[in-house]
């Protein structure tokens, strides 16, 4: 009989265990701590974020030495083109311009050619003969020589 447990030391220890639901909620807290170390990085995962990382700021570091320097920049600015340059350059070609043919003349130049050219086609379908010994052929016809 000794070694049966009391009534009140029993009830004691029944109150101290868990609930169902303090169970569960455990459960629950339990897998989710499970789902969240499976979903942490792993070493090798940092270890290739870090050397592309490293990766980047290399070529960062390579593109920043080939961009241009200050006394580059400065250089090139001094050799542009500046405002009276080109003003001078706009004057140029407005004074060729103004010297053009304007599409009044041209026309009146082309109405005139084409009456010269009139003029020489009707020449070009004559036959012009010179008659040079005077001489008559068969008492009235004019022998053409020439």
């Amino acid at each position: 009989m000794q070694s049966k447990a009391d009534v009140e030391v029993v009830q004691q220890i029944n109150g101290q265990k868990a609930t169902a639901t303090e169970i569960e909620q455990v459960r629950k807290l339990i897998d989710r701590l499970a789902y969240e170390v499976e979903q942490k990085p792993r070493f090798a995962d940092l270890d290739q974020h870090a050397r592309s990382f490293k990766q980047l700021v290399e070529d960062l570091q390579r593109d920043v030495l080939l961009k241009a320097s200050v006394k580059d920049v400065t250089s090139l600015l001094d050799q542009k083109v500046n405002v009276g340059d080109i003003n001078q350059t706009l004057q140029l070609i407005q004074t060729e311009v103004e010297r053009c043919v304007r599409d009044e003349d041209l026309r009146k130049a082309l109405n005139e050619q084409a009456l010269v050219n009139e003029a020489l086609c009707a020449e070009n379908c004559l036959g012009r003969w010179i008659w040079k010994s005077g001489d008559l052929y068969h008492k009235n016809q004019v022998p053409w020589e020439v």
